[in-house]
């Protein structure tokens, strides 16, 4: 009997041992976005493994539908969708968990009516996930109200909180890094509807506030600065791309937002969150002003921007697009302002022909990939893929192997996407040469394997449209 017991506790010690030893690993999986026309006209998620292996649909819905948003652990969906009427227009969010397709929560009038076309605004920004997940914040312009107000919606009590209740326009909401406070631009003006105000007596501005939308304070006043052209038009003084310090002590933002007019370039400035240190990055601007001095017949103006900020907090990196406009060509050349904001020293890189704005940076602000456009017979196309690395020390760029060894990247769909440890960079992939306004429906994408260079289409077997969306970590028992 003494030697059963012994032997069925060594048989109870081999098991627990043996699982108490399986290690757990952090597997990357890469959310894709398959996009198909009628008769199907679906959108459908799927996961998959940086190889390509372990394709798996995940949620499905109608093209027809609205927006969506993932979460920080892009686990959860928040996705807009239409149900009201050509006269009386309405959207609700939906909240969805991907993994089980089960709807979670639903938000009603979610978004900005605009009364005299009877459809709606969305911004990438008009809906924005906390830092921890469980909270979103949304802009809500019910049909023919007077201005847009931004709400809390809490999924642990399905509770929504109005977070501004003025007269002003307040969009473009973004949350801090450690979830403390959100920040959002404001149409200050006069007092009265917009529409009622001088031309200089409107003006955007940074507003601050605590996450529950208390202590609302400005953290700007462009009411008496020369950071901007003069201009009688709305979009020389819009403020957007609101994207905050690791350390939550900085805001950086663009100005002249959704504007292609030569009067009106871009430029980023930063600011404290106390208000106290308003700072212009960037001097396209200035260029700009100077060469529309003289009477050379070519005129320069920026197009685009990417922000990102180091880890530390003290360093912003922007990659910046321009164009030679009025030769008419559209040649695109760009490059890279790194800003140490504590010492206001600043550098600029060699620019790059044909870089576009948009570029993406690893975790670790180390390493970015960025792509190019071509001119071609008078037609804008793809150009080469380049990945640079950053040395922090001196500000200088420099890029990793030859750019014809990367596939191109999409026109359209420009974003990029690291995986949360930064091995991996995903991107939709464009056939050389193809033109940029007239993609073919059928992309692949690539995803790069880091530092060996490694390239895989991961969906060389799914047909339709596809678009990467971003990464989750999923546990791997090993």
């Amino acid at each position: 009997m003494k030697h059963k017991i012994v032997l069925v506790f060594f048989c109870i010690w081999v098991v627990v041992f043996s699982s108490c030893n399986k290690t757990v690993v952090q597997q990357p999986v890469l959310l894709i976005e398959q996009r198909t026309n009628a008769p199907e006209s679906l959108r459908t998620i799927y996961s998959v493994y940086p190889d390509g292996t372990h394709l798996h649909q995940l949620f499905q819905f109608p093209r027809g539908s609205g927006e969506y948003w993932l979460s920080p652990n892009k686990k959860q969906l928040a996705l807009l969708t239409f149900w009201g009427t050509s006269e009386f227009p309405a959207q609700t969010l939906t909240i969805i968990d991907l993994l089980s397709g089960d709807s979670l929560a639903q938000v009603e009038d979610v978004g900005y009516v605009y009364s005299n076309l009877r459809s709606y605004r969305v911004f990438e920004d008009s809906v924005v996930w906390s830092p921890q997940g469980d909270k979103l914040i949304f802009e809500r312009n019910a049909f023919n109200s007077e201005n847009t107000d931004l709400w809390l919606f809490d999924l642990a009590t399905e509770t929504i909180t109005p977070l501004t209740k003025s007269i002003s326009d307040n969009i473009h909401p973004s949350w801090s890094p450690d979830g403390t406070k959100i920040a959002f631009t404001s149409w200050e003006s006069c007092g009265q509807r917009l529409e009622e105000c001088a031309p200089d007596e409107q003006y955007w501005n940074i507003i601050i506030a605590d996450a529950d939308g208390s202590n609302i304070r400005s953290i700007t006043d462009f009411r008496n600065t020369d950071f901007f052209i003069k201009s009688d038009h709305f979009s020389a003084k819009m403020l957007c791309n609101l994207t905050w310090s690791p350390d939550s002590e900085y805001i950086a933002f663009e100005n002249s937002c959704f504007s292609d007019s030569l009067v009106n370039p871009h430029d980023i400035f930063v600011v404290d969150i106390a208000g106290e240190k308003l700072e212009r990055v960037t001097d396209f601007a200035l260029k700009q002003r100077l060469e529309d001095m003289t009477t050379t017949p070519k005129s320069i103006f920026t197009v685009g921007f990417s922000i990102q900020w180091a880890e530390s907090g003290d360093m912003l990196y922007i990659g910046y697009s321009q164009s030679d406009y009025l030769d008419r060509s559209w040649s695109l050349f760009g490059g890279f302002v790194i800003a140490n904001i504590e010492t206001g020293s600043i550098f600029h890189s060699t620019e790059i022909f044909g870089l576009r704005g948009q570029r993406s940076w690893s975790p670790d602000t180390t390493q970015f990939v960025a792509f190019t456009s071509r001119l071609s017979n008078g037609t804008i196309t793809s150009g080469p893929t380049f990945l640079g690395k950053l040395e922090p020390q001196n500000g200088t760029i420099s890029l990793l192997g030859l750019p014809n060894d990367l596939p191109y990247g999409s026109c359209d769909e420009p974003k990029t996407y690291w995986s949360p440890e930064g091995q991996y960079v995903a991107y939709a992939m464009a056939q050389e040469g193809e033109t940029c306004v007239d993609e073919k429906l059928n992309r692949g994408i690539a995803v790069i394997s880091l530092p060996d260079g490694q390239v895989t289409n991961v969906v060389e077997s799914l047909a339709g449209d596809n678009l990467p969306i971003g990464w989750m970590m999923i546990d791997d028992m090993g």
